[in-house]
């Protein structure tokens, strides 16, 4: 994406993390990702500097930092930095099923200081409890000063201070197996 800019770190003994897209064509066009995380779990403190907020407007993190105790630690040390130098966090919760194994309070309370939190549909039920995905999303907005709730071909919630404010609808798009 224009304005994005990878910074990247080279382990010698594991591979590159891995996700496997699957994309039902019928007309949800739901996705569901096989992930193996590969070096990314092997992420630490070590492999964090200040400097790499040189020059950002925002830090987005990937839920997947969430389910490993080095990759934790460097979550840790990054959102500490951001707040340090007045740099928005976002957060992408990365997969229903790794939530579900660390467990909603432990994601809340390791997401601390996050300003944008961007769950699925599935995310924020299982953050929440609430099958309702606009009650999810403005509890969640209780935690986290805005969520945006993707919703799939239904757009998005958008909540803040305890309520829903708007819903975005979805870009038509048709879905291709690329």
């Amino acid at each position: 994406a224009c304005g994005v800019r990878p910074l990247l770190v080279v382990d010698p003994q594991e591979p590159t993390g891995t996700v496997i897209c699957l994309v039902d064509q019928g007309a949800s066009a739901e996705r569901t990702f096989l992930t193996d995380s590969g070096a990314s779990l092997r992420l630490d403190p070590d492999d964090w500097s200040p400097a790499l907020l040189d020059g950002v407007a925002r830090l987005h993190l990937s839920g997947y930092l969430f389910f490993s105790e080095p990759s934790r630690a460097l979550v840790s040390v990054a959102l500490e930095s951001a707040r340090a130098r007045g740099v928005p966090v976002s957060l992408d919760p990365a997969s229903a099923g790794f939530l579900t194994e660390l467990g909603a309070d432990r994601f809340l309370a390791l997401a601390e200081g996050v300003d944008l939190l961007l769950p699925s549909r599935d995310e924020a039920f299982l953050l929440t409890g609430l099958p309702d995905p606009a009650d999810a999303a403005a509890k969640l907005s209780r935690h986290v000063p805005l969520v945006v709730a993707k919703q799939g071909p239904d757009g998005a919630l958008v909540a803040r201070s305890g309520a829903v404010r708007a819903h975005v609808p979805a870009v038509p798009a048709d879905p291709r197996d690329t």
